[in-house]
């Protein structure tokens, strides 16, 4: 018998469609026996739906009408198991897997939502999840465990408000260019390259429309982008292959999801696959990874980017995605490892880290509302 999994996906984010590409390229690469995966749509609207029409891409063309086809969802969590109630059928799941992108999805959020109904869920925590979906806070953890970054400074849009010439000190120590990112997003939303204090400010006041923190980095002209996979827990990763993105600049979100990739994702981009690099910068990346994975706790198949300087041949670690984009799946082929088989392992390795939190204790055995305790406790208004 098949183990029924809810694969959640959409989200209130500005990466929801992304989400929706790399939701719909798993369900329909499955094709092996072990589980059975139902498609869940959270829509923007913060309600989850379910329906046959959710399984074909191009009916998210037009949401009106796709969500007038599907049923909302509801969770229940009763003696005899957990379902998803969907108008008048009860439909039961064994777990929940996260198949989301961005905030308020991907940084523990939505986790903290089933988890609290006591589901299986199989993504990254609150602690895990906001971390790395935080890159100034992740960046800041990494320093402290010397792991080498680009020259950086982060400001809060209260401390903007309050005195926006902060920014053009912190500027002038680095140098330009610059390039300015939302400190919460992924998929290259908001991010701008500057040469100037002029293009400084307004790009972080084009990233205050998306997020509250603002992280300005240095800019590396002569700078090679390498992309790694990892899969399993902090006991033991599996590394992908390296592959080199070849698109020049940065890839913006139009390069990503908007042009020639559209409908492929992550896996539509210019790219090398596997890299041709020296067998040192291979070690390198891959060590390198496994390291940055350990201290984050990250389990699942998670997505490392790197930059390298051509120039002083330095290797710098850009930010990690605890849920990559078509879950990097072309990364895995290369390693003999297809589709079905890599969300076989992130669905095992998911269910394995839940099972061993249930073993944790989760409640103190004390009664302070006890005689004996309440008579020590002295009450006052």
């Amino acid at each position: 018998m098949k183990i029924t999994i809810g694969m959640v996906f959409g989200g209130l984010s500005v990466e929801h469609e992304i989400s929706v590409i790399t939701a719909l390229q798993a369900y329909h690469h499955y094709k092996n026996e072990k589980y059975e995966l139902l498609p869940i749509y959270l829509g923007k609207d913060k309600t989850f739906y379910y329906g046959k029409a959710l399984k074909e891409i191009k009916n998210y063309s037009h949401l009106p009408s796709l969500l007038k086809k599907c049923h909302k969802v509801q969770f229940i969590k009763n003696r005899r198991g957990n379902y998803m109630k969907v108008g008048h059928k009860k439909i039961a799941l064994d777990a929940i897997w996260l198949v989301t992108h961005g905030n308020n999805c991907e940084d523990g959020s939505l986790y903290n939502y089933f988890n609290m109904l006591d589901f299986i869920c199989i993504g990254m925590d609150h602690f895990q999840g906001s971390i790395s979906q935080d890159k100034v806070l992740c960046k800041q953890i990494l320093q402290a465990n010397k792991i080498k970054q680009t020259k950086y400074f982060s400001i809060h849009y209260l401390q903007y408000n309050q005195n926006s010439d902060v920014v053009f000190a912190q500027a002038k120590k680095i140098g330009y260019p610059l390039i300015v990112k939302p400190a919460k997003l992924g998929s290259s939303v908001g991010i701008t390259i500057c040469f100037n204090d002029a293009q400084l400010i307004d790009a972080i006041e084009q990233v205050f429309q998306y997020d509250t923190k603002a992280l300005v980095e240095e800019y590396i002209e002569e700078a090679k982008e390498f992309n790694i996979s990892l899969l399993g827990d902090v006991d033991f990763y599996q590394n992908s292959v390296i592959e080199e993105v070849t698109k020049c600049s940065f890839l913006s979100y139009e390069d990503k999801y908007q042009n020639q990739s559209k409908n492929k994702g992550m896996a539509g981009l210019n790219r090398i696959v596997p890299a041709i690099i020296e067998e040192k910068l291979k070690h390198e990346i891959i060590q390198t990874s496994k390291k940055i994975a350990t201290i984050l706790e990250s389990h699942l198949c998670v997505r490392l980017d790197f930059l390298y300087d051509t120039k002083k041949e330095i290797l710098y670690f850009n930010e990690i995605n605890n849920i990559p984009g078509s879950l990097a799946f072309y990364l895995w082929e290369k390693t003999d490892l297809n589709f079905s088989d890599l969300i076989d392992q992130i669905i095992d390795i998911g269910i394995r880290h839940e099972y061993h939190k249930t073993e944790l204790t989760l409640t103190y055995p004390a009664n302070i509302f006890s005689r004996d305790e309440l008579d020590q406790i002295k009450m006052s208004k």
